[in-house]
């Protein structure tokens, strides 16, 4: 049981880890769409709200870490 706990975390952690680097991703989009449609930086801002959620799994991803010694 122990061993299927360990390698579920594992799992989780790996997954955590490639969507915080497909969220970074979208964050330069976001950059990249502005700079290129500046009259439209409130509407892109408002369709990629990123920022918050890209705060929220970073702090997850941490902690997953830290609670887990991985």
């Amino acid at each position: 049981m122990n061993r299927y706990r360990i390698n579920v975390l594992n799992e989780l952690i790996q997954t955590e880890i490639k969507y915080v680097a497909d969220l970074e991703i979208l964050k330069m989009m976001k950059y990249l769409l502005i700079e290129k449609f500046p009259n439209k930086e409130d509407e892109i801002k408002m369709m990629f709200n990123i920022h918050d959620i890209l705060k929220f799994n970073t702090e997850f991803l941490k902690e997953l870490r830290r609670n887990n010694y991985l």
